[in-house]
């Protein structure tokens, strides 16, 4: 089996997704570092200011508890939607947004919820500053997706 056929056995985007994230970062170290470092991003360091006064949740639906109820919410990477039926229940958002490359695994058709697929970069610099109370970023995803000039004022990620 060829690259090719092995690629296209692969049933779902975000399968060759993580596939091509791999092959891509293989290729990359084998460069030298200094030609491999214009190839990644590489995010900024997160200034102090952005920790003071943060919190330390035991997991995120603690978190969710936590914070204030409406408002504006966006999700980053929702997979099959558990988290966000979480986010929808247990916050009461106004809107929730739902960001995500493939929403095929996405199994919440009940949900009234506004999604935007596609590269999750993009979509977030289409929105204006100060367009969400807070953001959830799947682990997954790399906090440099979020410029944080989305966010309102004091918001967290």
């Amino acid at each position: 089996m060829n690259f090719e056929q092995a690629f296209r056995s692969i049933s779902t985007p975000m399968g060759r997704v993580t596939i091509l994230e791999k092959l891509t970062e293989q290729l990359l170290w084998r460069l030298p570092r200094e030609v491999a470092e214009r190839h990644l991003e590489i995010a900024p360091p997160l200034p102090q200011s952005a920790l003071d006064g943060a919190k330390l949740y035991a997991d995120r639906a603690t978190m969710l508890r936590a914070l204030p109820k409406g408002g504006i919410v966006a999700e980053v990477g929702v997979w099959r939607g558990d988290f966000s039926k979480l986010i929808w229940e247990t916050y009461k958002p106004d809107e929730l947004h739902l960001v995500d490359l493939d929403f095929s695994p996405f199994d919440w058709p009940e949900a009234k919820v506004i999604r935007h697929q596609g590269d999750s970069s993009a979509i977030l610099r289409s929105f204006e500053k100060g367009s969400f109370d807070w953001i959830y970023l799947d682990l997954y995803r790399r906090r440099s997706q979020l410029r944080g000039s989305e966010q309102r004022p004091g918001g967290r990620s």
